[in-house]
């Protein structure tokens, strides 16, 4: 009951973010603005991502991981009405801007609240388990949220999707009841030496490097891909546009399947590295004007990116003895920080250039990631390596990975 609590509040969390991603073209059409104005949408709502949840470590410290997630859950519903109820009797784009920011401050509350809570339920291989089916759950909502807009678009209406889903978190909210209070779960506040601590060594900073530019790619081409099929089609409908999407479900089997797919390629480091090189030859495919290959290929580029997440989001989790909310909050920060750029900064590059100037921008960024992640496994000295896997020995964890 408890896991099924937890899986069903992280779906719906990203069922949240990701709705008007399918809707971008409809919106620059409506409010007659650009790509990257209608982008703003999606990015708009990751500026709070990027920067909020290191102050939720104060929040958690003096409030349970359940409670404040209760408190964001019922704040997300009302924010998701907000928004549709703004888009019906008002004709101001810049009010569902400010919306999309307010849903914002609230979706770290609830992820930084949500991995703190796992975080503390689970340690060792099953924090990975744990970890793994969190980031399977994100993946399925994302999914969901884009493929359920796109059919609602089309069959009664796009709104309708919003109302349905400010039903459901409502239920979520009162679900959450029943989740175990008495965890605790050692937050610590983010103070400047905790978080200096933290990245002072390199190991969590060079994992939020990779984290970062990986998301700046994904958020990326994600963002300007209904744009990009409605220059090969024409006017697609919103639900083929959200049926795109389906190379997500891929990343549902890759993230549970991690822990052995880490095993089999013998490190964490290993099976990260993998996951960025399948990402970075992959994109360069993507300049493809093939729809039916462009499809495809997405498969393999949304498989490898959740690799890489998935493995990184878990290798940090086991990395913390403390400070777990500080340490989980900076994974966020860094990871959706690249999604905001991300989300806007490459669509100036689009308009003007074009898309394959624009998948080179993007390759050039998911290399600088591959590069980080490269010279964390050559390198010299005799720091142990924060990318072991937990089935690691104690001999092996003594030494440099490699």
């Amino acid at each position: 009951m408890q896991r099924l609590i937890i899986v069903t509040t992280t779906i719906l969390i990203f069922c949240s973010i990701y709705p008007p991603q399918v809707l971008l073209p409809f919106f620059a059409e409506r409010y007659a603005i650009t790509e990257s104005q209608a982008a703003l949408l999606t990015a708009t709502s990751m500026i709070p991502l990027g920067i909020a949840p290191l102050s939720y470590g104060y929040i958690l410290e003096s409030m349970s991981a359940v409670k404040l997630l209760k408190w964001s859950i019922l704040g997300l519903a009302v924010s998701q009405l907000a928004f549709v109820l703004a888009e019906m009797l008002t004709d101001s784009f810049a009010l569902l801007i400010i919306i999309r920011f307010g849903q914002g401050l609230l979706l770290p509350a609830a992820m930084t609240s949500l991995m703190t809570y796992l975080s503390g339920a689970s340690e060792g291989k099953q924090l990975q388990r744990s970890m793994s089916i969190y980031v399977a759950a994100t993946i399925v909502g994302g999914y969901a949220g884009r493929l359920l807009t796109g059919i609602a678009a089309e069959y009664v209406g796009w709104r309708w999707y919003y109302f349905a889903l400010t039903t459901l978190l409502v239920g979520n909210f009162v679900a959450l009841g029943w989740l175990k209070k008495e965890m605790a779960v050692k937050a610590g506040r983010p103070s400047p030496r905790i978080i200096l601590d933290a990245l002072r060594g390199g190991e969590y900073l060079k994992i939020y490097g990779v984290i970062f530019c990986v998301f700046f790619v994904f958020s990326s081409f994600l963002n300007y891909l209904p744009f990009r099929l409605t220059a090969l089609w024409g006017h697609p409908s919103e639900s083929t546009i959200g049926f795109m999407y389906s190379g997500y479900l891929v990343g549902v089997i890759i993230s549970l399947i991690s822990p052995r797919l880490v095993t089999m390629f013998g490190s964490a480091i290993n099976a990260i590295l993998a996951g960025l090189i399948t990402f970075v030859l992959v994109l360069l495919v993507t300049m493809t004007s093939s729809t039916g290959l462009l499809f495809s290929v997405l498969l393999l580029f949304c498989g490898s990116m959740f690799l890489v997440h998935s493995v990184a989001v878990g290798l940090v989790n086991r990395l913390a003895t403390e400070n777990k909310g500080v340490i989980n909050g900076l994974y966020i920060a860094f990871y959706y920080s690249g999604g905001v750029l991300g989300s806007y900064l490459p669509g100036l590059i689009y308009e003007r250039f074009g898309w394959s100037i624009f998948i080179l921008t993007l390759f050039a960024v998911a290399a600088t990631g591959l590069i980080i992640a490269l010279t964390y496994k050559f390198r010299e000295g005799k720091q142990v390596s924060p990318w072991q896997t937990t089935a690691s020995t104690a001999h092996h964890q003594k030494t440099l990975d490699g």
